[in-house]
C-alpha cells in the first residue's frame, strides 16, 4: 500500500516540476477549470430557469383544461340527434351523414 502512496506522491511532484517549468502549461490548466465552472454554473441557471418555465407552462395549461371542461355542453354530444343546431337559425344536420350519391366515401 505504502508503494502506491510513494509512486502518487512522485507523479504529482513531477507534474508540479513541469508546470513550474511551463508557466503557460500552468495558465491553460487553470483556464480549463476556470471554463468547467462556468459551464457548470451556466447550465445549472439554464436548467433552473426552464424548470420554472415548464411548471409556468403546465398550470397555464391546466387553468385553460378547467376552463374548457366547464364550457361543455353536456347534451351536444349525443351522436344520435339529427339536429345539432336546433333553434340557432340554421338548417338541420343530419348525424351521422348520408353517403354521397349512395356511396360511402369514408370506407
Amino acid at each position: 500500500m505504502s508503494g502506491a502512496v510513494e509512486e502518487t506522491a512522485k507523479l504529482a511532484g513531477g507534474f508540479m516540476d513541469a508546470l513550474k517549468r511551463e508557466p503557460l502549461s500552468l495558465a491553460l490548466v487553470v483556464m480549463n477549470l476556470a471554463m468547467l465552472a462556468f459551464f457548470y454554473f451556466l447550465l445549472t441557471t439554464v436548467a433552473a430557469q426552464r424548470e420554472r418555465e415548464i411548471g409556468l407552462l403546465y398550470t397555464d395549461k391546466k387553468e385553460v383544461r378547467e376552463l374548457l371542461a366547464r364550457c361543455v355542453v353536456p347534451g351536444s354530444l349525443s351522436p344520435n340527434r339529427t339536429e345539432l343546431f336546433q333553434g340557432s337559425g340554421t338548417a338541420a344536420v343530419e348525424w351521422p351523414p348520408s353517403p354521397i350519391n349512395g356511396k360511402d366515401w369514408g370506407k
